[in-house]
Parts: C-alpha cells; sequence; structure tokens
C-alpha cells in the first residue's frame, strides 16, 4: 500500500500539471483525478491507524451522505473530491528545499551563535524564533524535528521550547506561502497572497511578541534559560546564517511577487514552481551534484511524514465542500446573522472560541475552518475577504494551541519528548486566553485597512 501511496502522489502531481499546462478534454482529466484520489485514499486508510484515520473516514463517510440525501448530481461530486487536489501538487515538491539546507552547514552556526548569547534571553528567544520559522517556512512540519535535534544538547527548558515552537508554528501558518493550509483557504477565500501578505505580517509580529511577552515575564525560566546554556566552545558563521535568511526572504519576495503577477493564477502554482527551480540554483550554490543525487535517492522517504495529515485533508475538504452546497450552508448562514448586529470584535471572538472549543476537544480546526470558509460569505459579517481570511487564520492557530490530536503537536511533543496533552493543555491554553482578547482587535484593525477607501 505504501507504494501506491507514493505512486499516487506523483500521478496527481501529474494530473494537475497536465490539466493546468497543456488543453486536454475535461472528462480525461474527470476521470483521471478520480481515479487518482480514490487510489489515494483507500492506500493512506489502510495504512493509517487512530485518530486520523477514523476522521478522515467519518469526514468522507458524512459528505457522501449529504450528497445521497441531497440528490447532488456526479459533476457536484468530482467538485468537492478534488476540492483539495491540489495539496498533493505543493508537498510532492517540498523536499526538495530540504536537500541544500541540509548540506549548507547552516544549523550548526546557529547552535554556537545562541551560546555564544546566553546572558540575553530575550534576544536569544526571538533570535531562536526568526531563524527558526525561516526554517519552517522552507520545510514546514519536517522543522520541529530538525531544529529540536539541534537544540537537545543545549537542554533548555521544555517550557521555553513549547512557547518556541507554538510561536514559530503558529507564525507559519499564518504567513507562510508554502504552507498547504493557507493556500487551501487562500483559494476558497479567491484572495491573492500579495493582499494579504502586510496582514500576515501584522499577525505574525503579534504571536512572536505575545510570545516572547510570557517568556520575559517569568522570571525563573529566564534563570532556566540561563543555566541551562553552554559557554562559547567556539565562534559561529554569522554569515551562514545571513545566507540562509537571505534564502528564505527571497523565497518569500519570490512568491508575493508571483502572486503579484500572476493574480489568476493559484498560489500553490506559483510557489511549487518556485521550490522547484530556486532549490535547484541552491543546491547548485551550496553544494555539489553529489548532494543532489543522494537528496534524490531517498525523496520519496520524505512522503512518510505527510501520510496520516494529508488525506484528512483531502477528506475534510471533500466534507466541506460537500456542506457547502447543500441547505446546511443556509442554516449556517441564519445562524451567523445572529452575529451580524453584533460588535465585530466580538464576532471574531466567536469565531476563534468555536473552533478553540472544537479542538480541545480533538476535533481539528481544518473541520470548522473548512465548513466555515465554505459556507460563509464575508460581506455576511461585514468584514472584506482579506479580513475575513485573517479571522479564520487566528481561528485556526487558536483551535492549533490547544489541540492534542493534530501533527503539530504529536510531532512536537514527540520532538520534546513530552504527553501531547501537557503540551496543548497546559502550555497552549495559557498562551490562547491573550491570543482570543488581542486578536479580533487585530482583525477590526485589517478590516478598516483593506475596506473601501
Amino acid at each position: 500500500m505504501k507504494s501506491l501511496y507514493i505512486f499516487c502522489m506523483y500521478f496527481l502531481f501529474a494530473t494537475v500539471l497536465v490539466h493546468q499546462l497543456v488543453p486536454i478534454p475535461n472528462s480525461f482529466y474527470v476521470i483521471a483525478s478520480s481515479f487518482g484520489l480514490i487510489l489515494f485514499l483507500c492506500a493512506t486508510l489502510c495504512i493509517n491507524r487512530g485518530f486520523m484515520q477514523i476522521a478522515s473516514i467519518v469526514a468522507l463517510a458524512a459528505g457522501h451522505l449529504l450528497i445521497f440525501r441531497y440528490d447532488l448530481s456526479f459533476a457536484e461530486w468530482h467538485n468537492c473530491l478534488t476540492k483539495g487536489i491540489l495539496m498533493p501538487l505543493l508537498f510532492v515538491v517540498i523536499p526538495l528545499i530540504s536537500i541544500p539546507i541540509s548540506n549548507g552547514g547552516y544549523l550548526e552556526s546557529m547552535e554556537h551563535f545562541v551560546a555564544e548569547r546566553r546572558n540575553r534571553c530575550g534576544q536569544v528567544f526571538l533570535s531562536l524564533a526568526v531563524i527558526h520559522l525561516a526554517l519552517t517556512v522552507a520545510l514546514n512540519i519536517a522543522s520541529i524535528i530538525i531544529f529540536q535535534r539541534l537544540l537537545d544538547p543545549l537542554n533548555l527548558p521544555r517550557k521555553y521550547l513549547a512557547r518556541l515552537h507554538i510561536a514559530v508554528y503558529s507564525s507559519n501558518m499564518m504567513f507562510s506561502p508554502y504552507d498547504p493550509a493557507l493556500n487551501m483557504i487562500l483559494l476558497y477565500q479567491n484572495v491573492s497572497y500579495a493582499d494579504y501578505f502586510l496582514p500576515a505580517l501584522i499577525l505574525v509580529t503579534a504571536i512572536v511578541g505575545l510570545c516572547l511577552l510570557f517568556v520575559l515575564m517569568d522570571k525563573k525560566l529566564l534563570q532556566d534559560v540561563y543555566d541551562a546554556l553552554p559557554e562559547v566552545t567556539k565562534p559561529h558563521s554569522l554569515r551562514k546564517l545571513i545566507e540562509l535568511m537571505t534564502h528564505v526572504l527571497t523565497l518569500i519576495i519570490l512568491a508575493f511577487l508571483g502572486s503579484l503577477l500572476m493574480p489568476d493564477t493559484p498560489t500553490i502554482f506559483i510557489v511549487s514552481g518556485i521550490i522547484v527551480i530556486y532549490s535547484l540554483v541552491w543546491i547548485f550554490l551550496v553544494g555539489t551534484f553529489d548532494d543532489l543525487k543522494q537528496g534524490l535517492r531517498k525523496y520519496n522517504k520524505n512522503f512518510d511524514d505527510y501520510i496520516q495529515f494529508l488525506p484528512f485533508l483531502i477528506a475534510l475538504s471533500f466534507f466541506g465542500s460537500a456542506v457547502s452546497l447543500t441547505p446546511i450552508r443556509d442554516y449556517i448562514g441564519e445562524f451567523l446573522m445572529y452575529l451580524n448586529g453584533m460588535p465585530l470584535y466580538f464576532v471574531g471572538m466567536s469565531f476563534m472560541v468555536f473552533v478553540a472549543g472544537l479542538s480541545f476537544c480533538g476535533i481539528h480546526m481544518i473541520i470548522p475552518v473548512t465548513t466555515l470558509a465554505l459556507t460563509v460569505s464575508p460581506e455576511t459579517l461585514n468584514l472584506t475577504p482579506v479580513a475575513f481570511l485573517a479571522l479564520l487564520m487566528v481561528s485556526w492557530v487558536a483551535g492549533m494551541t490547544i489541540s492534542p490530536l493534530i501533527p503539530f503537536t504529536v510531532v512536537t511533543s514527540s520532538a520534546m519528548r513530552v504527553k501531547a496533552t501537557t503540551l496543548a493543555y497546559r502550555w497552549g491554553l495559557g498562551q490562547l486566553l491573550p491570543w482570543v482578547l488581542i486578536a479580533p482587535m487585530l482583525i477590526i484593525a485589517i478590516n478598516y485597512v483593506t475596506g473601501p477607501t
């Protein structure tokens, strides 16, 4: 089944690419995409176990139940099924960028850089957050494992690491043009990354600033960090760190410019092309052809990181799309009309509390966020499309912070060697409460800035 899963990844990649670039009959695309996605879901759901498998099956079953109950057409079923077909496109190319990062000598320089600043814990946190975010933009969730391995010799307090990982991955979800979930919401809301860029920067600054404030206010934690950091053993190469940040900044600028120059092209196509071309250039700059050959030999192993949550994304995208085609959408709209008379601040808070409450109980954020994205019109809430997108993303982060059963929590807790419930319910919950109070004010500001002039 694993071989079938890998085959389907490449098959779906080729299907989407051919459909985008070559004028083929629509019937061929319908057959190929349906066949590829059905095989992909069968293969991955046979391999997976636990919550992700059950949740994916439930989402698929519930979506089909709605389709049969409301007698939707085959074309509508296919539209629901292929709503998430662009996801594998990005996941196939993302591992390319890990090749130059692994062979460029950047990670060793980071470790020495931190050790030199053991007397300035706030600066250490901010520096780690910036470097970690750069890696996360490039490597997504795989960066947590890599970065934690680098930090393990420093023996930093688990609470400090939890603050760091939550700040970084929340920022990545909010900002990275290379994150599949953000791309999915951008696609659903028909908002370009260029339009969302500035609001995303505002939200990232707020997230990192809030986490930094928590660290600086905890005197015992600061002392524990100081005691844990080692004395400097050898000077670091600042050039390497600047080089890493320059590469990542270039990737972000290219994604911004691509979105600006090709507004009618889905962001996923733009960033996928950028990843392929830029990774090859980067490999040439930092390594040799042998690095590329070695990376390609074990390329398929990277797909193991996606085998659980990728079918989950597609299954829940199917369910959310099915909901949007049924009268349930109207019921949700009628319910949200009651929010229309409330101050915008409490509307934003209501969304965040709703998503966080479900996440606290173990329900993945993508279920409520996707449903809201596909069923709610921003105008209903007197929000601009960009402000509504920002509201969906801050709600996603609110849920992610305290959910014990999502890839971020599972991967991070495993890397930190703590329980997932400890990470979510103990450290995440304390960070969630001020975020729920602050984020709605930011949404109001974004709505004002992106509204009619």
